[in-house]
């Protein structure tokens, strides 16, 4: 028996690493999940504290780790005979809390260019998301806002 069978106990090098790869694919798919959870909960904290330029940050990391807004329940991994939804079945908006981020920010800043680009950021970013079919009233409210403070 060869060394990579021994420590996985399959009977061929094939079928070892095979096990070993599929450990592999496992424990790197946790860890993404892992990440777009904590960014997003990290912007949540962050637009709480109304730090607005750090939650669109933390937002857009969480977009990276896991792409696309959803309004349905996240189902989380383990035995479907007792089903687990992340944050209550709360939706999963990366993208809007982004622009929502960037707009509010927008509000904040003194600097009339810096206000410009994040007010296009977030127009741009919301309708994106309405073309998407993520319609919402606070959707629709940045783009009017926005477009007030043009």
């Amino acid at each position: 028996m060869h060394r990579l069978a021994s420590l996985t106990g399959c009977r061929t090098r094939a079928l070892a690493r095979a096990a070993l790869m599929s450990l592999a694919a496992v424990c790197s798919a946790g860890a993404m999940a892992q990440a777009w959870a904590d960014s997003y909960a990290k912007g949540l904290a962050q637009a709480k504290s109304e730090d607005w330029p750090m939650a669109r940050q933390s937002f857009l990391n969480a977009h990276r780790s896991r792409p696309g807004d959803t309004g349905d329940p996240t189902r989380l991994p383990g035995p479907i005979t007792e089903p687990r939804v992340w944050r209550g079945g709360s939706p999963y908006s990366p993208r809007f809390a982004a622009a929502y981020s960037a707009w509010r920010w927008a509000l904040q800043t003194s600097d009339a260019d810096e206000r410009g680009r994040l007010l296009r950021s977030a127009i741009d970013e919301g309708s994106e998301l309405l073309k998407a079919g993520q319609r919402s009233s606070e959707a629709y409210e940045i783009g009017r806002a926005s477009c007030r403070e043009r």
